[in-house]
């Protein structure tokens, strides 16, 4: 027994699918989110990091190329020394700027003594100013002491290594740049001056600023003290150190590391940030990835998810609602005429319209009712003519019994009337006479017993006739009967075909699993190109093991629908065994009816016996009065004979009584198969 008792159908259906397709949908649902989320989080965190490594890259191509310039520069001012004048220095550089964008400016800053004797400051510097080149010697001011900024003394403390600052603010120019300095010698190795490349800042932070990630990721630079650069983040304000404006243990993190991601918050919202560092300034460039953004896809490919399946399930219900419909329209017609066939109503048939296994099973109803009722009527008529003839049989053997009882009266005066010859001569004359009549009488009521048992004998043999034709009629309804079961049978073995489908369901599930996996093996041969068509391949191997074991469940429920057809089967058998009954019945009346004509052809013996002693009686009779003087003679054998008739008729008597107690029997079998026929109404 199960923990649930369902009263319908269709609440089984209901209770036992739908939350199984509903919990799978929802698996499903969640899956695909959490498998989409990983995928998106991976894809868009390699994408950052390949627009990571990409920004890097053109940045570091930018610093190369400028540190290039600068080195270039150093090599010719080595070569030239002072034997090139300043303003040659100047028109040389106006043509270098312009190979890379990124360069603001470039200058040439001689050593003390170096360019002329007693020349303490000796220098030219080229800029952009917007879209000019304009030449300056500013910075030969002795108040601004070239010889004495960091960015002079740092590149000469580097010697032939290229030295880049970390920004500052221009006092000359007023702007923050950052300077790329190197020093250069002549052939005998005294320091001549130094050659700078200056970076402006602003480009560097206009091209920061304008980097996008995604639809909200933005770009940070940070130097390598971990102060902030530039930034896309309007709160991450330039010339603010990190540690201020994030945790303290994610900023330490990015200044110890070279590369990595972490994650933070700003501004009361979720960041991850991936970073590199540029080899030739220590600089970090980082993405700011919004967790919003990263989760906004997966977001709404979950609702699209749990919009597809509510409409799956609404479908599903909707389905399950029409095609249970049908079917329990059609089980509760055929329940309800089970019902009344099971209280013996026969008198309607089952009606139907479908081509299917239930029109079949109707189709085998309505065979069993014409049957069974074509069998009732026909009981009910040979019941009628049982009955009739039962009642004949006992009326007439009870008129023999009564005649037998006076034959044997009459045997007992002719017994006493022979006993009075022997004593009483005189008399015998009216004993004879008396005697005579008796004989009369004898002789006329077994000629009329004689009739009847050859009534009741052909009267038998029609019953016993009628019998088989019941019998005969009894048997076809089994037929019918079983002809139904086996329609019940043909109905079972097509719910079986039914769950062959389904394991062709299961094989074909199987196959989409197969070509899922060689899609993501194509799909992985694809590369980057094809990893949205791997998550469209998993997903559809996924849905491939949900549709199998969905096929698992409905073919438990063609298992059940399987047992309540074999209970229908077995309801069949039922009313096959109460055929049998009845034709166990019917069985036993023939026997009967058999056992009744014996002992009716044993009565005719016995009249016939005593017809022939009532000739003889009659012959003695005639002897008597022929001759008186043989009287005594005759007396005692007429007392013989008297004595003889006198026990056969005892014995007639009691096979008469055996008799009546046949026709009760026999009336009684009528009667009881009138009630089994009672409970058919057709």
């Amino acid at each position: 027994m199960g923990i649930f008792q369902f009263k319908s159908l269709q609440a089984r259906t209901f209770s036992t699918l739908v939350p199984l397709v509903l919990i799978t949908l929802i698996l499903i649902s969640f899956l695909s989110y959490f498998f989409a989320k990983q995928k998106l989080d991976a894809e868009i965190s390699q994408n950052a990091a390949h627009s990571l490594s990409r920004v890097k890259a053109d940045i570091a191509a930018n610093v190369d190329r400028h540190a290039l310039l600068v080195s270039m520069l150093t090599k010719s001012a080595e070569q030239v020394g002072t034997e090139m004048n300043i303003e040659d220095y100047g028109r040389l550089f106006e043509q270098e700027l312009t190979l890379n964008d990124m360069t603001y400016g470039l200058g040439i800053y001689f050593a003390k003594d170096a360019y002329d004797p007693g020349v303490t400051y000796r220098s030219i510097y080229v800029h952009r100013d917007g879209e000019l080149v304009k030449q300056s010697t500013e910075y030969d001011d002795p108040q601004y002491d070239y010889l004495t900024q960091p960015w002079y003394t740092e590149a000469v403390e580097r010697g032939k290594d290229i030295n880049f600052t970390e920004p500052f603010y221009d006092s000359k120019l007023k702007i923050n740049m950052i300077t790329a300095g190197k020093a250069f010698y002549n052939r005998e190795g005294k320091l001549l001056g130094v050659i700078t490349g200056d970076l402006n800042m602003t480009n560097i932070q206009a091209y920061i600023e304008k980097m996008k990630f995604g639809t909200q990721g933005s770009a940070i630079l940070m130097d390598k003290n971990g102060a902030i650069l530039s930034s896309g983040l309007p709160s991450l304000k330039s010339g603010e150190s990190l540690t201020n404006t994030i945790n303290a243990e994610a900023a330490q993190a990015i200044q110890k590391g070279t590369s990595g991601q972490v994650s933070v918050a700003i501004d009361q919202e979720n960041y991850r940030v991936m970073y590199e560092t540029l080899p030739q300034t220590g600089w970090k460039i980082g993405v700011l990835l919004p967790e919003s953004d990263l989760n906004r896809s997966a977001n709404e490919m979950l609702k699209l998810l749990l919009i597809v399946s509510v409409i799956g399930i609404l479908l599903i219900m909707g389905a399950l609602l029409i095609n249970n419909s049908g079917m329990i329209k059609e089980i509760k017609k055929i329940r309800q005429m089970t019902n009344r066939m099971a209280l013996g109503d026969y008198t309607v048939e089952l009606p139907h319209h479908r081509k299917d296994e239930f029109g079949q099973m109707a189709d085998g109803i309505n065979k069993v009712i014409v049957a069974t009722r074509g069998m009732a009527l026909r009981l009910s008529e040979e019941s009628d003519v049982i009955s009739g003839v039962s009642s004949k049989i006992s009326q007439e053997i009870s008129g023999a019994t009564k005649d037998a009882q006076h034959n044997a009266g009459e045997l007992a005066q002719v017994k006493e009337g022979a006993e009075l010859q022997l004593t009483a001569a005189a008399e015998s004359a009216t004993a004879m006479e008396e005697m005579a009549v008796g004989i009369q009488r004898i002789a006329e009521s077994i000629q009329h017993v004689s009739e009847a048992t050859s009534e009741i004998e052909h009267k038998a043999q029609q019953g016993n006739e009628r019998l088989n034709v019941v019998s005969q009629g009894m048997h076809k309804a089994k037929m019918s009967m079983d002809e139904a079961g086996r329609v019940v049978s043909s109905l079972n073995e097509r719910s079986a075909q039914i769950g062959s489908i389904i394991g062709m369901i299961q094989e074909i599930s199987g196959q989409t699993k197969l070509l899922s996996l060689n899609a993501s093996i194509e799909a992985a041969r694809a590369g980057e190109h094809g990893r949205g068509f791997a998550v469209v391949a998993s997903e559809i191997g996924k849905l491939a093991v949900n549709v199998s074991e969905s096929a698992e469940q409905i073919t438990s429920r063609i298992r059940t629908m399987q047992e309540e057809t074999k209970l229908a089967l077995e309801g069949m058998q039922q009313g096959t065994l109460e055929m049998d009954e009845g034709v166990s019945i019917l069985r036993e009346v023939e026997e009967r009816f058999i056992a009744m004509n014996q002992d009716i052809q044993q009565v005719a013996i016995e009249v016939q016996e005593v017809s022939s002693a009532s000739e003889e009686m009659s012959a003695g009779s005639e002897e008597v009065a022929a001759s008186i003087g043989y009287l005594a003679d005759i007396a005692k054998a007429s007392a013989v004979h008297a004595g003889q008739a006198s026990e056969r008729s005892e014995r007639q008597l009691e096979d008469l009584e055996g008799l009546d107690s046949s026709a009760k029997s026999l009336t009684g079998v009528s009667d009881t198969l009138n009630q089994v026929v009672s409970r058919f109404r057709v």
